[in-house]
């Protein structure tokens, strides 16, 4: 018979107990594993006691994570440096205080090897580490302006024009880049957007570049001018106690416009030294002369200016095609035989009278000019194609198809860059001689998927609506107002 006081197999064995501590094993006397876990056996029946010291694990938490730390930071290092472009160092990594350096770092590495891919003539890649190297460092002017570039090259003007704006912040040094968002601007005809990028840049530009504020007022006046605010521009004079000669210029303009033509006439005559020297006061009395029906005054403007700089033949082209808008057809062509005797030698001045033409309702004039072209050897592409220009506006269209097949043959064989312009006169040419679906599809898909500025749209409006192809016209207008919304009609 078993003794009932004997101890059971059970009670005989290791009973585990554990027990979380602070200390470890200066506290608690047994076998300890790296300071963390401690196992200690005391009292009869033997008992197994396992400690966790708490703060063991503490401090190898702690030293994990600082060894990790350093250890990522030196990956991290050797990661980096495998781009020749890097920047990052390892006290980048590893500084706190400059960890707000690493994204512009990291920018500037993308952006520099962008604009190397795009001297190595790889556009796609470029592109792209253009684009992300300015998401992380936007105050790079330099990358910005080519990114501005680059998207109004391939049509997408109004990204460009975020991208300009959005570095307007950090270019208030930067008149090339300032110049750049303007010039869109004004391609656009967007001028109260014009207005807003002269705003923000006023605000920016330090007030001892004193030329380049005044480039800013000139660009503030342009704008006024072409929204038709003539009363903030003559507010703007009376505020300025020495006004520019462009501000006094376009306080002549807005008294014009405002009904008072007479007295800017007046006033500019009676001081003409205040507006410019040399030609200025006279092309500004030219432009006030037309704009209040003074003929006399313009015709007199125009003499004075060819007697100035005879041997220029912008003043030239400006009195034959002023003669010719108001109808005085036969002195026009009385002046078209001095002007090649003149400038028989230039083909640019030749091609300039012939776009000067472009609308004039003469074919006559038209006529003679093209045939001295021919006589004098001037009838080059650039010349060919204004001629051609000149017969499809003057609804000459079976004329302009057969010399638009010749200036074809000479753009092709001089490699003349016609800009679109033969694929574009093909098919609006197709439209008006054989107006159909397929050929009106054709023409607006050429509108529409091709960068286009606004005077090739007024160009297609134009040409289409004097041909009473209403339907076609209100097409084409459709897409240029949806490309250029601030233009309200084409």
């Amino acid at each position: 018979m078993d003794d009932p006081n004997a101890l059971s197999p059970a009670r005989n064995r290791l009973l585990p107990h554990f027990r979380f501590i602070w200390g470890g094993k200066e506290t608690i006397r047994g076998n300890w594993f790296l300071g963390l876990i401690g196992f200690h056996t005391k009292g009869y029946p033997r008992e197994l006691w396992v400690y966790f010291s708490v703060r063991g694990f503490l401090l190898w938490s702690t030293g994990s994570a600082v060894a990790a730390y350093f250890v990522g930071a030196a990956a991290l290092t050797w990661f980096f440096s495998r781009n020749p472009y890097n920047q990052i160092s390892y006290a980048d990594l590893v500084l706190p205080t400059r960890w707000s350096e690493l994204r512009a770092k990291r920018g500037q590495a993308q952006i520099e090897e962008g604009l190397d891919k795009l001297k190595a003539k790889q556009y796609g890649p470029a592109f792209m580490l253009l684009n992300h190297g300015l998401a992380r460092k936007p105050d790079n002017i330099a990358a910005r302006l080519v990114v501005g570039e680059m998207f109004t090259s391939f049509g997408y003007l109004s990204r460009a024009m975020q991208i300009y704006r959005a570095g307007l912040p950090y270019a208030g040094d930067q008149p090339r880049f300032l110049n750049a968002a303007f010039k869109l601007a004004e391609y656009m005809e967007d001028y109260a957007l014009l207005l807003d990028l002269v705003t923000e840049a006023e605000k920016v530009v330090p007030p001892e570049l004193n030329l380049l504020r005044r480039q800013l007022q000139e660009k503030r006046l342009l704008a006024y001018e072409k929204l038709g605010r003539y009363d903030e521009i003559l507010a703007l004079h009376a505020a300025t106690p020495a006004p520019t000669m462009r501000l006094q210029i376009a306080r002549l303009r807005a008294l014009s416009a405002t009904g008072r033509g007479p007295e800017a006439i007046a006033e500019l005559e009676a001081n003409p030294e205040r507006f410019g020297l040399l030609r200025v006061p006279h092309e500004l009395m030219l432009e006030l002369a037309k704009a209040n029906g003074r003929s006399d005054l313009c015709l007199r403007a125009v003499d004075t200016l060819v007697a100035m700089e005879p041997m220029r033949h912008r003043f030239h082209v400006l009195k034959i095609a002023y003669l010719a808008e108001i109808g005085a057809e036969h002195e026009a062509m009385d002046l078209v035989d001095g002007f090649f005797l003149r400038f028989g030698g230039d083909p640019v001045a030749a091609a300039v009278l012939l776009k000067a033409l472009e609308g004039h309702p003469s074919r006559a004039l038209v006529e003679k000019v093209w045939a001295s072209c021919q006589t004098f050897g001037l009838a080059g592409p650039a010349a060919h194609i204004s001629y051609v220009q000149n017969l499809i506006k003057l609804g000459a269209l079976s004329e302009a198809r057969r010399e638009f097949g010749l200036a074809v043959s000479k753009i092709q064989q001089s490699r003349f860059a016609d800009n679109g312009w033969v694929e574009g006169t093909s098919l609006l040419l197709d439209n008006l001689t054989m107006d159909s679906p397929s050929t009106r599809n054709l023409l607006q898909n050429y509108a529409s998927t091709r960068p286009l500025g606004p005077e090739a749209y007024r160009t297609l409006v134009g040409t289409l609506y004097r041909s009473e192809q209403y339907g076609a016209a209100r097409e084409i207008a459709l897409i240029g107002r949806n490309r250029y919304p601030a233009i309200q009609g084409f």
